[in-house]
């Protein structure tokens, strides 16, 4: 997962203009150019690269970036940088194009559109994250939708990450994998209120211990109460007491 990572978090910043972003025509000058680039591309990261971009070229480079994004004759690794390369450069201007490429046929494709809007924080994708999160068939997607939209810090995400910790695709031999314990971070960073702790009862049905627990300190932090007792059973049975009705 991480063959690629920019940690864009930290280097991204926006300082550019107001401008209309329309893809050009194929094959630009410009588009061949760092093709070329990417190509020659050997170490993992490829930050300095982006960074020489953006110095050579600031915005001029973004249209073509993202032209290189949406071709598929491409690898997916040239794909990817380009993609980071238009987030790092352009800004929330080119999160109309980043949408499409959630339903790309390649799950670096989906994962790099992931973090891309999680970076921007476009609230203006979270339905499609959302469907993402529920729907696609990558285990490393779905993360990355869990990862995006726990950047966005929106109470609109409650029932989506109550979804995740429970789909049966996010658990193997019945221990979760990555996903579960991601979602119950992002719910515990929520505003939750005591409706939202009583859709989260369900939860307590899981059979990976580890997430049940994971559950019962959410609910203990949001409503300051505990259990007296410390055996996994009476826990359960205390808070399904708590949260009836």
């Amino acid at each position: 997962m991480k063959t690629f990572s920019l940690n864009l978090k930290k280097c991204l910043t926006v300082s550019i203009g107001i401008y209309v972003l329309t893809l050009p025509s194929w094959g630009s000058p410009l588009s061949q150019t760092l093709i070329t680039q990417m190509k020659h591309q050997k170490k993992r990261d490829f930050r300095p690269l982006i960074q020489e971009w953006n110095r050579k070229y600031g915005t001029k480079a973004v249209t073509s970036l993202l032209e290189i994004a949406h071709q598929k004759k491409y690898s997916d690794s040239i794909r990817y940088m380009a993609l980071m390369g238009a987030t790092r450069m352009g800004g929330k201007a080119i999160v109309p194009q980043v949408i499409p490429l959630l339903n790309d046929s390649s799950w670096m494709l989906r994962s790099a559109s992931l973090r891309t809007l999680g970076i921007l924080q476009s609230q203006s994708a979270l339905s499609e994250m959302i469907k993402i999160l529920k729907k696609d068939k990558a285990l490393v997607v779905r993360h990355d939708a869990v990862l995006a939209l726990q950047k966005l810090k929106s109470k609109k995400t409650i029932d989506a990450f109550i979804f995740a910790i429970k789909d049966s695709k996010n658990y193997y031999k019945g221990k979760a994998q990555w996903i579960p314990q991601r979602a119950i971070a992002a719910l515990e960073e929520l505003p939750l209120r005591f409706s939202d702790l009583k859709k989260m009862k369900e939860l307590l049905e899981i059979k990976d211990q580890e997430i049940v627990l994971q559950t019962i300190k959410v609910f203990e932090k949001v409503t300051g109460k505990k259990s007296s007792k410390q055996s996994f059973s009476q826990k359960i049975k205390f808070w399904e007491e708590q949260l009836q009705g």
